[in-house]
């Protein structure tokens, strides 16, 4: 089993998929499981992108897995599709972006998940802790890929009785 993350290693979404992973699959069952990691979170230029990419190709050819775990969708768009309908390989991926983007919805090999958030589930959420005052909410988040991803998703999202003040990217925080 081959893991494709697109971030780095010291991400905490990474750190905790690697440890539910792994606890998955103990005894009986403990398949060899390979980890690579694209980092595109960090190193967002498309000329990496790339470079990671056929890198991570590189290493598909060379150890062969059985099974392809892409997980977010740099993995996916920038090495992981290349397999679809391989008969050798199966494709399992975790991302937000549509399984069509990469023709995952007709290929024959491929399973997986979209990570969005449940932003209906949230404004429920919300307004039952919060009954009795207007409820306002802003996001504030860096300028990565998943971020301004997530940013579209909140500022489209069609709120209920929950007013969206505004969204803000930067650079860094202090």
């Amino acid at each position: 089993v081959l893991v494709l993350h697109s971030y780095a290693e010291d991400v905490s979404f990474v750190v905790d998929f690697n440890t539910a992973f792994q606890n998955t699959f103990r005894h009986p069952f403990n398949p060899i499981i390979y980890y690579s990691y694209m980092n595109t979170l960090n190193k967002q230029t498309t000329r990496y992108k790339n470079r990671a990419g056929q890198e991570a190709i590189q290493m598909i050819e060379r150890i062969r897995p059985d099974i392809i775990l892409g997980v977010f969708t740099d993995a996916n768009e920038y090495a992981v599709h290349n397999y679809i309908n391989h008969p050798h390989i199966q494709i399992v991926y975790n991302m937000k972006s549509d399984p069509a983007r990469f023709k995952y919805d007709t290929a024959t090999n491929v399973q997986g998940t979209r990570g969005r958030p449940a932003l209906k589930d949230l404004n429920d959420i919300l307004l039952l802790a919060n009954p009795k005052r207007p409820i306002r909410i802003a996001h504030i988040g860096d300028l990565s890929a998943s971020v301004r991803l997530y940013d579209k998703f909140l500022t489209d999202h069609e709120w209920k009785d929950i007013l969206f003040v505004d969204s803000i990217l930067v650079d860094n925080f202090p």
